[in-house]
């Protein structure tokens, strides 16, 4: 009964002061001044009426095409002709297509009614001689009338909201998938005719995710309304933007002469949404990667078309975001070979597939060992030994990444408990900790398990992970590094002078150690701008009272640098590659008695 109530008068939605709008066509002046008076004042569903004339068929038809508002006709069956008010309403259903404006017939005479079938025909709510419409009884016409008005008034809204949900994504009003796969139908039937281009761009937010787990999916959201606004700015008006869901967005680029126009577009996108957006009045900034395909060079259908430019957005993602990459037929390859790793991946801790190899670290000046990196590999039965390179950043982008670390970690603490066992001498262990752990993890609580589990004493682990765990949502994770440090733990930095290395955030978080990224390390011999920058980071660390560790040290040249310059530990294959735990061990008791890291001799 309440879904039925509120399809009932005054509760049905209307437009405040909006008044309903009566076209009064009759041929007698009298009458027209009559009904003025009789629905002087009247009102329905809180708004009044407005009135307007016409006092024939052809001056009738000039109104009603000027104004579709019109809600309801009273209207005159005889006036220039016996049937002029019949062929008023053919007008008004036929050439208008107007099924929505009600009508009501007023005769001076019984028997000038039309018949029954073309009242039902037509629907014509009333029929009435004049003498019969007293000023009560028009108030009764009128009120049913505007009530059936009223009625399919809201049906047709409710019909049109449901057409545009399903042709328009809800949150940001662009058009979805369907209407997408529509438009680019069109757009390719009219590059077949006239030989121009079709272009689609496929767009995806940087780092949209940690947006969203950061500020919220409100903030997100406002940010998502920001980019498609901006996406519709910069576009023409032929084109279309449109929203497949979550961070991804589709450019679709009608009617183009070239390749380079396309190129061109891309990168004036790549610009623009490259700006800090105003959300929900806060200040984001986000970076885009954009993957491109052509028609009809890079597909011949709605569906290659964009999976050959989702390919090319994987891969311009891969090479390093923000950034644009087109279709080519080489990233189809890469595209089946990433769903087989993906899959692969997915099932390799099941299967036991991952291990561990460690790299020795050594006290520069001592050549005391004084710890070892953990470094996963993945020997796949097909694939072989399966670079960290290709599946670490897939497993990030897959949601995988939070198990393997965790895995990682749990692995390396009960190995280095287990070395212990065993006699070796003390050194830490330094596991690398992703930005999504930090994010989507509580990692402090992660760790606290860890060490309770395996029984390893917390000052003996060490957890490394790069600048922009710090710079992103910089509160939560200083409250974490903060919880970390209660448990006993070593922080590092690693890749240290790569991203942004602000004074102001190692000064502000529990840094233990910086480490040289060795990018830098292989460039001592050749720039001196490489060298500066690693005495400027050894400098800095001494002053913040941090340790530095130089990563990639290959030749005695490196590492005569090193200690010349006062950084305190050093790794790489100059001394040994990343080895398997037993390896490691014979490593440590073999250096336990010596003074100096000694080369491996190949």
């Amino acid at each position: 009964m309440d879904d039925l109530r509120l399809l009932e008068g005054d509760d049905l939605p209307s437009v405040a002061g909006a008044p309903w709008c009566v076209l009064v066509v009759d041929d007698d002046e009298e009458v027209h001044v009559v009904t003025r008076l009789a629905l002087e004042g009247f009102r329905f569903a809180g708004r009044p009426v407005e009135l307007l004339s016409a006092h024939s068929n052809a001056a009738a038809q000039k109104v009603l095409s000027r104004r579709p508002d019109i809600a309801l006709i009273l209207l005159d069956v005889v006036m220039e002709s016996d049937r002029a008010g019949l062929d008023l309403v053919r007008f008004v259903r036929g050439r208008l297509q107007n099924r929505m404006v009600r009508i009501v017939l007023r005769t001076g005479q019984p028997g000038q009614a039309p018949p029954r079938e073309v009242i039902t025909e037509n629907d014509i709510d009333d029929y009435r001689t004049k003498t019969e419409l007293t000023f009560d009884r028009l108030f009764v016409v009128v009120t049913a009338a505007l009530r059936t008005y009223q009625l399919l008034s809201t049906m047709a809204e409710h019909q049109r909201r449901i057409s545009h949900l399903a042709t328009h994504d809800d949150l940001t009003g662009l058009p979805n998938r369907t209407l997408l796969h529509d438009r680019i139908h069109q757009a390719m039937a009219y590059a077949r005719r006239s030989g121009r281009l079709l272009a689609l761009l496929f767009i995806d937010l940087d780092g949209f995710k940690f947006i969203n787990d950061s500020f919220g999916h409100t903030q997100g959201d406002a940010l998502l309304k920001a980019i498609a606004t901006r996406l519709e700015r910069e576009i023409r008006a032929g084109d279309t933007v449109a929203r497949l869901g979550g961070d991804e967005f589709v450019v679709m680029l009608g009617d183009v002469a070239d390749a380079d126009d396309v190129m061109r577009m891309a990168d004036k996108l790549l610009r623009v949404l490259s700006e800090p957006t105003l959300a929900d009045g806060r200040s984001l900034l986000v970076t885009a990667s954009i993957g491109i395909s052509i028609y009809p060079d890079d597909g011949q259908n709605v569906e290659v078309l964009l999976q050959h430019a989702d390919s090319a957005l994987y891969a311009a993602k891969h090479g390093g975001r923000n950034r644009v990459c087109r279709y080519t037929p080489e990233l189809s390859a890469n595209a089946d070979e990433r769903v087989l790793l993906e899959n692969a991946l997915r099932c390799a801790e099941g299967l036991n597939q991952f291990e561990l190899h460690y790299q020795p670290r050594y006290e520069v000046g001592s050549g005391r060992l004084s710890g070892v990196e953990a470094l996963i590999r993945w020997q796949h039965p097909q694939l072989g030994w399966v670079s960290p390179n290709r599946f670490i950043h897939l497993a990030e982008e897959v949601g995988l990444i939070n198990g393997i670390g965790e895995w990682v970690l749990r692995a390396a603490c009960m190995q280095l408990v287990r070395w212990q066992r065993a006699g070796l001498p003390s050194f830490r262990v330094a596991v690398n900790v992703s930005a999504r752990q930090f994010h989507e993890q509580d990692i402090a609580e992660l760790v606290r398990r860890v060490l309770d589990e395996t029984g390893l004493d917390a000052a003996f682990l060490e957890l490394e992970m790069t600048e922009n765990v710090l710079i992103n949502n910089p509160d939560a994770v200083l409250e974490q590094l903060r919880s970390l440090k209660q448990l006993g733990v070593q922080l590092a930095i690693d890749d240290f002078g790569t991203g942004y290395s602000s004074l102001s955030y190692l000064s502000r978080y529990p840094i233990d150690i910086i480490k040289i990224d060795q990018s830098f390390t292989s460039q001592l011999a050749t720039s001196d701008e490489a060298a500066s920058i690693t005495r400027a980071i050894i400098a800095l660390a001494r002053a913040l009272h941090m340790k530095t560790i130089c990563e990639g040290v290959e030749t005695a040249q490196q590492y005569g640098f090193m200690v010349d310059n006062g950084c305190d530990a050093v790794q790489g294959h100059y001394f040994s590659p990343a080895v398997i735990a037993d390896e490691l061990a014979a490593i440590a008791q073999r250096h336990e008695a010596e003074t100096g890291p000694r080369p491996v001799v190949t």
